[in-house]
């Protein structure tokens, strides 16, 4: 503890020796003695300034120079927008114009199948009356079996096969040439 006194002590009377000193300095002395640090404190100060200054130009370049290259990014994605966008109002007008296309098609298509089976539903038609009358017909006993042909029109459901039609109209046709003849026949 004395040793702590005692280092205090010195440490104040070191003090109070350079305030002393400080005080028998005459104004002219400080003065003068301050004169070249304020000079170069300015001197630092200024050049501090002109650092800041010359690298606040280099960052403001820096900064147009990146600004232009967004500038000149931004156009190019906006003009792949417009691009885009156009493409896009394409691809919608086509889309539109084919489900127009799509909905055409299916009219057309249930127009076609109704007809269609109109048609199918006269010539079934047809083949039954045309086996009424080949079943009541004075010639069937000279040609048996001509009513088989008659038989998958009359029970077919779906459109039925040009082939038989056209079987169907021979057979018609054979009809009424076989009941415009006269002929004698025996029967047994």
């Amino acid at each position: 503890m004395k040793k702590l006194m005692i280092g205090i002590m010195c440490a104040l009377l070191l003090s109070s020796a350079v305030f002393v000193r400080a005080q028998e300095q005459t104004p002219a002395d400080n003065a003068t003695a301050r004169q070249p640090a304020i000079e170069r404190a300015q001197e630092k100060a200024d050049a501090d300034a002109r650092r800041a200054r010359e690298e606040a130009a280099l960052k403001e370049a820096e900064i147009l120079s990146q600004q232009g290259q967004l500038e000149d990014e931004i156009k190019k994605l906006e003009a792949v927008k417009k691009e885009k966008d156009a493409a896009v109002a394409a691809l919608r007008t086509r889309c539109e114009q084919n489900e127009k296309t799509v909905e055409d098609l299916k009219k057309r298509s249930e127009e076609q199948k109704n007809e269609a089976d109109e048609v199918a539903g006269s010539v079934r038609g047809i083949a039954q009356d045309l086996g009424i009358a080949i079943s009541q017909s004075m010639v069937s006993g000279e040609s048996p079996g001509r009513k088989k042909i008659l038989e998958p029109l009359v029970s077919q459901t779906e459109f039925p096969a040009l082939e038989l039609i056209r079987q169907m109209g021979d057979l018609l046709f054979d009809e009424i040439t076989r009941n415009g003849k006269i002929s004698r026949s025996t029967v047994k």
